[in-house]
C-alpha cells in the first residue's frame, strides 16, 4: 500500500469508523438484507468510543466484533444459540 495514503488514512483517527459506517449504511440501502446495518452500528459504537478513548487497533477490533455479535444476535445472544447459527450459514 502507498504509504502516503497509509498516512493519510491514520491521520484521520476515530473517523476512519464513522466513514466505514456510512459506507456500510450505503451498502444495505443498496443492498437491503439487514446485516450491513448491525456492521455500521457497531463502527459507530466504536468510533464514539474512540473520539474519547485512545485504543490500540487491536482492542477496536475487538470491541467492533463484540459490538457486532450484540446487535446482530439481540435478544438471543446465548453461546449455543449463536453457534448453531453460524454453523447454520456454512
Amino acid at each position: 500500500m502507498n504509504s502516503q495514503l497509509l498516512t493519510w488514512i491514520v491521520s484521520l483517527g476515530a473517523w476512519n469508523w464513522f466513514i466505514l459506517a456510512a459506507l456500510l449504511f450505503l451498502l444495505e440501502i443498496l443492498a437491503p438484507g439487514s446485516f450491513m446495518l448491525w456492521l455500521a452500528l457497531s463502527a459507530i459504537l466504536v468510533g464514539a468510543i474512540s473520539t474519547a478513548v485512545v485504543w490500540s487497533w487491536q482492542a477496536q477490533l475487538i470491541a467492533s466484533t463484540g459490538s457486532m455479535m450484540t446487535f446482530w444476535f439481540g435478544d438471543s445472544a446465548s453461546w449455543p444459540n449463536a453457534l448453531m447459527y453460524l454453523s447454520a450459514m456454512k
